[in-house]
């Protein structure tokens, strides 16, 4: 959950499928340079990744540029790295974290 304004969103993963559609997308904008490219980037990641009430927050990523600073679209971005990395543990991690994270996993609660 993350908090935009009045609003508590919910934050999730992109699909590999959607992570690979965006950075085509993306790859095909005209920008003016790197950073350009990386902050439309990221309002596209946001745009994507963040509901409230299982609805888009944001229609478009010009309105996640229209709406949010670039220190907050950053920070949010942060925020969808590390939940990432939560989910997805890395042999880069260390092998503390991965363990400390399969131990989290095995004795949360299953459904069923």
């Amino acid at each position: 959950m993350v908090r935009i304004g009045e609003k508590t969103c919910v934050m999730r993963l992109l699909s590999a499928r959607e992570t690979l559609v965006l950075r085509r997308e993306i790859a095909q904008l005209d920008c003016a340079d790197e950073e350009e490219r990386a902050l439309r980037a990221n309002a596209a990641l946001l745009e994507n990744s963040l509901t409230e009430n299982g609805e888009a927050v944001f229609a478009c990523a010009e309105d996640v540029e229209n709406t949010l600073s670039i220190g907050e679209i950053n920070e949010l971005v942060q925020c969808y790295a590390m939940l990432d990395r939560a989910e997805n543990p890395s042999a880069e991690d260390g092998r503390e974290s991965v363990e400390a994270l399969k131990k989290a996993w095995s004795t949360r609660p299953m459904s069923g």
